[in-house]
């Protein structure tokens, strides 16, 4: 390489016996391809700097938008775990009008409001979903659970008259102690006709008696008792389950009687009650 002046002659040999190739260079234009250089690789600097900061900036701008998205999600859970509650607390409102539950509402686990849950992780937001839906299922039980004492209960209930006939006698009960009571309905009947059982239930008592003659007397639970008295004969034993309707006996003048009639009556908690009261036809 040789130098003269300002210009730099550059020979390039490919090998022995070949042509030589030279190239001229001015030296103003090799200071222009080292000023180009130079801009060049601050320019790639400053664009890899800048690059770096973008990248940054796209990355904060994602993860902000990734929590906002999170945090939108935790938003719209919340609020519609505010409105199971309402829902729940409005429904379970309405199960103690219904079921007629008199409990103490401050012995019931009290419902985070919506700033307490706002401060809860969504593995505790997803434990109280799910403790939401126990609750909502225990408070749908509760109310089959009651709906079934309550359909057993009107069940229980003494309401189909005993026997085709008519009322001879009425339930009587005086406040003046001096007149006797008559704590049952006299149904006038044919005799040997059929005698139903009022209610479902099981017989405690199939005999005689002194004054009722052979009588049947069956517990159908919830309080309620039905005696059968004066029979001609008796169809069923103690212990026996009978159903509504089921023919337990028929009409006599068994005990103290003067004709064939059903001296009938119905107990509620011990005490005799007016079988019209509870009768239909």
């Amino acid at each position: 390489m040789k130098k003269r002046d300002s210009v730099i002659t550059i020979l390039l040999v490919r090998s022995a016996g070949q042509e030589i190739i030279s190239l001229k260079l001015h030296t103003a234009v090799i200071k222009l391809l080292l000023v180009l250089f130079i801009v060049f690789t601050i320019s790639l600097v400053f664009f890899a700097g800048y690059y770096n900061r973008i990248s940054a900036k796209v990355f904060f701008i994602k993860n902000v938008l990734l929590e906002n998205k999170e945090l939108k999600d935790k938003t719209y859970r919340i609020d519609m775990i505010n409105q199971e509650l309402s829902r729940l607390k409005g429904f379970e409102k309405k199960l103690k009008i219904v079921t007629r539950h008199n409990e103490d509402e401050r012995s019931a686990p009290t419902l985070p409001n919506k700033k307490a849950l706002e401060n809860q992780s969504d593995t505790s937001l997803d434990e109280f979903v799910e403790h939401i839906k126990l609750r909502r299922n225990l408070s749908y039980l509760s109310i089959q659970d009651d709906a079934l004492k309550r359909k057993r209960m009107v069940e229980s209930i003494p309401n189909i008259f005993p026997v085709d006939g008519w009322i001879s006698r009425g339930f009587e009960k005086p406040t003046d102690k001096s007149k006797k009571s008559h704590l049952g309905l006299d149904i006038a009947a044919a005799s040997d006709s059929r005698i139903k059982a009022s209610a479902p239930g099981i017989v405690t008592f199939s005999g005689w008696n002194n004054d009722f003659g052979n009588l049947v007397e069956i517990d159908h639970g919830h309080g309620f008792v039905t005696r059968y008295g004066h029979c001609s004969r008796v169809l069923v034993r103690k212990g026996d389950l009978v159903d509504r309707s089921q023919t337990i006996a028929f009409v006599g003048s068994s005990g103290r009687s003067s004709a064939p009639h059903l001296h009938f009556e119905i107990i509620k908690d011990g005490v005799p009650e007016d079988a019209l009261l509870y009768l239909y036809k």
